[in-house]
């Protein structure tokens, strides 16, 4: 699962910059890892990763946000992403409620560890990720986990 934030992959879907330093992606490369079935797009907030983001974001800022983010994907990749991740792992109380009645099925946190689930369902909603820091490969990152 690859967690996109709605805003970048706009911005980055509209001019030809394609440095690997950073860690945004366009939609023309979302689309391709969606159509290879190797790859899920998570949504990461439309806009949210400025100021206090989502810890002290209304439930009406919030299902804008988050909604904003889906229709993007929906247009762009043809595709509603089921997994969230909070933005900077901030997990927000009032946001869970939302995200589930949203739709989604699975909710990234932002604790570095491989998630080992016991089959509860609810488990789904508090996953473990890795995050990819700025200037490290994806082979490097992988290659730390053995």
């Amino acid at each position: 699962v690859v967690n996109v934030i709605g805003k970048y992959a706009e911005m980055y879907s509209n001019i030809n910059d394609e440095n690997v330093s950073y860690a945004h992606i366009n939609f023309e490369h979302l689309s391709e890892m969606v159509n290879s079935s190797l790859i899920e797009v998570g949504n990461h907030t439309y806009d949210m990763h400025t100021g206090n983001g989502i810890k002290n974001a209304s439930d009406t800022k919030l299902k804008e946000d988050i909604s904003q983010a889906q229709n993007l994907f929906v247009c762009n990749l043809h595709s509603t992403p089921k997994a969230f991740a909070y933005p900077f792992g901030k997990i927000s109380k009032q946001a869970l409620p939302i995200l589930k009645e949203m739709g989604f099925k699975a909710v990234f946190c932002c604790w570095e560890k491989v998630n080992k689930l016991s089959g509860n369902a609810e488990e789904l909603y508090h996953l473990n990720r890795f995050n990819r820091p700025h200037g490290k490969s994806a082979e490097k990152i992988l290659t730390d986990l053995k």
